[in-house]
């Protein structure tokens, strides 16, 4: 039971004893039955037709002491505690209404710290030490304590947007005690003095103890709240193993939190568990919330796991990779050149992942890969130095221990045989895991029509062959026998899922035809789908499709700005560009030019051009639907000289007239994109505009610096990637991730590829090259939309008569889909919102989804429901198409979503089914919605959640009108550009229109 303190006994919930009235006789009562039931059923219509139920908003309770906590774990928690140091922006959680509070250590002090610097230069002195902790006990009855804690560390928290202060080890000043026990009276009302301090200094900041009761008593109207750890569950410092609380020690807790609760606070409960036991996090959630408390239930190192009553969905799939170059003998490899890269990574984003990479080469393995991770795959590009083979398998043993699913991708990466036998006795497979050289007659043991065979049929190889047979409990999806080199009976199954996760090994990954043409011998998405099926599904971050439509974009590099076509005069194919496509076809686009070649300063142009070619660009910025981007200074070919598979150029960049050349003879990051875009913004762009893109030149592959450059400077960057599956490349493996992790830094691909590689590096055929480019649209919208659709391509496309029909023949193809066009500046930061959404689950189809708002499109399967409008928060609509339920959020940053397996009654809530341009809902419930729209052309709205044949009044501006919904229960309004729209459902579903 919840115990009710006296703050909510004395609330007016509570009525007072009614005062004697006279009986009043039984007609009157039974007219005024009668009455007041006919005004109750008008305000039960009313308050359901406008307005949905008012559900009770638990609060919520974060902790997260970590140096760069994840900006989009504020936003699901009413309340954050984060280091006082903390490297994060507040302001996007504070605008929300959630507060945060700086944790700041008051007795306690460990060496090296912020707040020991700041007490050595107090001269403060220490009064023993915290060896649990190996933190330092400062003196509290020295006169600059106070002063530490008041004006330097709780001040410095407030100018960083704090909302308040957790105040921790105050129970410490009993360590202080056995050595100066007469003293311990003044070092308790220093403590009192400092809090009171704290409130009268900040009085409208909050203040929450770390238990603290011996001090209620004195400080209860100063403080906003009391925390309490380890009340059922606990984890022992020095031997990190969880355990429950013994009983008698949880029945003193409860009982001092009634004496907090009596005090009119709120009490704050931490509890630790195993990340892995789910079922034991939420019992235990559960147990706190029953005795009043708001529960957090994570991990000792509070570093924001959150395990209950929250549960957070692990999107990150982590990749190792790598080699140490000084004992592999071969040069470090890189994230984007590796297997998981080509082959993986594309599908586990459609499913709702993310991929990381770990370099073994560089960095240690994760020693927090259990908590962050939804699996682990290892590549086969991966070489461990003999070394650290032991505890790499190590690692991996206690990875599947705690239920984290593991893929041996390609191959198996031990050389070490005690190693391997540790390894695969623990993993139950048997064999060697060895190649097994000379095998003969090579057969298919067992194959599974479901799985395998996806792309072509499967062939059985003796090339290839390893020693490897399945565990007997495994999912075993191909298998190959043959003889050995003795005439035995030989094994290798390299398709399997069992309960730890499984293997898909090479040569049976896919049929290299060419580089660019891979044909998969398993199914990528039922494979993976398969081996992360233990991981409970959640809603998938969508970056194809915005309010029920396909997304649409275009871009535009530099290349052939200044070249001369073949067309009549020969003009520029800038020129041509902007006459026959940017101002026929009303998309927003996005163009790109190359300072060198706008300046005329490459070796083959007259300088003297430049001021015209300038003027070209101009008029092209000043188109109100172009936005401007930079294709760099030279155009470099090659942007790390480190790089370890730069590609086959002839030369680093563009060829500079001889005097740019003396003033630049290498290429310089800085002034690549910088200095580029300084110049872009200053002499091309018309007032009001400013680049918005880095679009990447050459092999666009620009390494982690150059991607540091355009974050400094606050500029998305895109290219690269190579989705060109089509009828020419028509593999699955031709189509790219949507980005690739660079360190700490993202690149964000392309949709598409550009003309280049589709008109066979721009050689020709041109008519019959790039307008495959539609079949790659079509490819990529079924049997799943995979990508949106996007037109990338250069100026000289305008090179010739063939190569522009092209360019037209496709643009007039996305001119007549219902598509929802949008920039490419808009496409990045979709696709980087989604890769950093973060998704908490609460209950059986019921999460919560934050993030930033620019990823705003949610993916189901349609059998898992379709979205409850009455429960959800934040969610206005949803379409399905083929077995996909596309869910459109209203871009708030935080969003509540909650599925259910719907009538068509519950169905009747107005929604929007799709748009062709962002539509803002100022007003939405299931019968009155006020929406407004963007875009630059006309847009098409389709609502729906109305019965057929219901009548629907219309306010736009000063005009009104009424319509019907169809009989699918949609209606279609077409609106110009900024439009604001009333729609009113004039009578409830079940009353006749007529």
């Amino acid at each position: 039971m919840v115990f009710l303190g006296p703050r909510l006994l004395n609330s007016k919930m509570f009525c007072p004893a009614r005062a004697w009235r006279p009986r009043p006789k039984l007609g009157s009562i039974l007219l005024r039955r009668m009455i007041w039931a006919g005004l109750l059923a008008s305000l039960f219509w009313l308050a359901t037709a406008h307005s949905a139920p008012l559900a009770k908003k638990e609060p919520r309770l974060y902790i997260n002491y970590s140096s760069r906590p994840d900006p989009a774990d504020l936003l699901a928690f009413d309340l954050c505690i984060l280091d006082a140091n903390a490297q994060i922006d507040l302001k996007p959680a504070r605008e929300m209404g959630h507060q945060c509070l700086a944790y700041i250590s008051t007795v306690e002090a460990r060496p090296g710290t912020p707040m020991a610097k700041l007490a050595d230069s107090l001269k403060i002195s220490r009064l023993g030490r915290n060896e649990t902790w190996g933190s330092d006990l400062l003196d509290v009855s020295h006169r600059d304590w106070e002063y530490l804690i008041v004006e330097r560390l709780a001040k410095a928290s407030t100018e960083r947007g704090f909302d308040g202060f957790f105040l921790d080890t105050i129970d410490s000043v009993a360590l202080l005690a056995p050595n100066s026990p007469e003293r311990t009276a003044e070092y308790r009302a220093r403590i009192t003095a400092m809090i009171r301090k704290l409130h009268q200094r900040f009085p409208d900041k909050k203040i929450v103890l770390n238990r603290g009761f011996d001090l209620l008593k004195d400080v209860g109207h100063d403080i906003s709240g009391v925390l309490v750890e380890s009340v059922y569950q606990t984890c022992d410092i020095q031997s990190k193993r969880h355990r429950a609380v013994d009983a008698k020690g949880s029945e003193w807790l409860e009982s001092r939190i009634r004496d907090v609760q009596m005090l009119g606070l709120p009490v704050y409960a931490v509890d630790y568990v195993d990340p892995a036991l789910h079922d034991l996090a939420a019992k235990t959630a559960r147990r706190l919330a029953d005795i009043g408390c708001i529960p957090f239930v994570t991990t000792p190192e509070l570093d924001g796991t959150v395990l209950a009553p929250l549960r957070a969905a692990s999107r990150r799939i982590l990749t190792l990779f790598g080699w140490d170059p000084k004992t592999a003998d071969k040069p470090a490899t890189w994230p984007i050149d590796t297997l998981v890269a080509d082959h993986f990574q594309a599908p586990l984003e459609w499913l709702g992942y993310e991929v990381d990479y770990l370099d073994v080469g560089k960095k240690p393995l994760s020693t927090d890969a259990a908590k962050k991770f939804a699996g682990v795959i290892l590549d086969e590009f991966l070489t461990f130095r003999p070394q650290d083979e032991r505890s790499a398998a190590q690692w991996l043993i206690a990875l599947k221990d705690r239920g984290i699913p593991v893929l041996f991708a390609g191959s198996i990466p031990f050389a070490d045989d005690d190693v391997r036998e540790e390894l695969i006795s623990a993993f139950g497979f048997s064999g060697t895991a060895r190649p097994v050289h000379g095998v003969t007659k090579p057969s298919i043991g067992k194959l599974d029509g479901d799985m395998m065979g996806a792309e072509t049929p499967v062939i059985p190889r003796s090339i290839g062959f390893k020693d490897v047979t399945a565990p007997s409990t495994a999912e075993i999806f191909l298998s190959i026998r043959g003889e050995d080199r003795l005439g035995n009976d030989a094994r290798f199954d390299p398709v399997f899922l069992t309960t730890w996760g499984g293997m898909w090994l090479e040569p049976y990954i896919a049929l290299r035809a060419s580089q660019d043409d891979n044909l998969y011998y398993a199914d990528p998405y039922r494979f993976l789908a398969r081996w992360l099926g233990g991981n409970k599904p959640f809603p998938a971050p969508d970056t194809t499709t915005r309010d029920g439509r396909r997304l649409f974009y275009t871009h535009i590099d530099g290349d052939g700005f200044v070249s001369l076509t073949h067309f009549p005069g020969h003009p520029t194919c800038a020129e041509v560009i902007r006459d026959r496509i940017l101002t026929r076809f009303p998309f927003p686009v996005t163009v790109s030019v190359i300072e060198a070649d706008i300046r005329s300063w490459l070796k083959v142009l007259k300088p003297e051009d430049a001021p015209r070619y300038e003027k070209i660009a101009r008029s092209i910025f000043d188109l109100g639907h172009v936005r401007a981007a930079s294709h760099a200074f030279t155009h470099p070919f090659v942007w790390d000289p480190a790089d370890p598979n730069p590609g086959t150029y002839d030369m680093l960049n563009v060829t500079l007239n001889d005097e740019q050349k003396t003033k630049y003879p290498a290429i310089d990051l800085t002034r690549e994109i910088k200095g580029s875009i300084d110049y872009i913004n200053e002499r091309l762009l018309p007032p009001g505009k400013k680049v918005e893109l880095m679009l990447w030149s050459g092999n666009c592959r620009p390494g982690p610096r150059a991607l540091q450059i355009c974050r400094d400077l606050g500029i998305e960057n895109m290219n690269g990637g190579d989705t060109i599956i089509s009828k020419l490349h028509p593999g699955l493996s031709g189509v790219a991730p949507r980005v690739m992790p660079w360190n700490d830094e993202l690149q964000i691909f392309a949709a598409n590829q550009n003309e280049f590689m589709y008109a066979n590096g721009f050689q020709g055929p041109y008519f019959g090259g790039f307008d495959t480019l539609i079949d790659t649209f079509e490819r990529t919208e079924k049997p799943r939309r995979l990508k949106p659709v996007n037109i990338y391509y250069h100026f000289y496309s305008a090179t010739y008569l063939s190569s522009m029909r092209s360019l037209e023949k496709i643009h007039q193809w996305c001119l007549e889909q219902p598509l929802h066009p949008v920039t490419a500046l808009d496409y990045a930061k979709i696709v980087r919102d989604a890769r950093d959404t973060k998704i908490f689950h609460i209950a059986t189809n019921h999460w919560l989804i934050a993030n930033t708002g620019k990823s705003r499109t949610l993916r189901v399967p349609a059998s898992a429901g379709l979205p409850d409008m009455q429960r959800s928060k934040g969610i206005v609509g949803f379409k399905t198409e083929g077995d996909q339920t596309y869910i459109h959020t209203s871009g708030n940053p935080l969003v509540e979503l909650v599925l259910a397996h719907a009538s068509s009654e519950s169905l009747q809530h107005l929604r929007l089914v799709e748009s062709s341009a962002d539509v803002k809902f100022h007003e939405l419930n299931d019968r009155r919605a006020i929406l407004q729209v963007g875009g630059v052309t006309d847009v098409t709205v389709i609502l729906g959640g109305i019965a057929p044949g219901t009548f629907i009044d219309i306010k736009k501006h000063r005009e009104q009108g009424r319509l019907q919904s169809t009989p699918e229960g949609t209606v279609t309004l077409t609106l110009k550009p900024g439009a604001v729209v009333t729609l009113t459902v004039t009578a409830p579903p079940h009353v006749s229109a007529s």
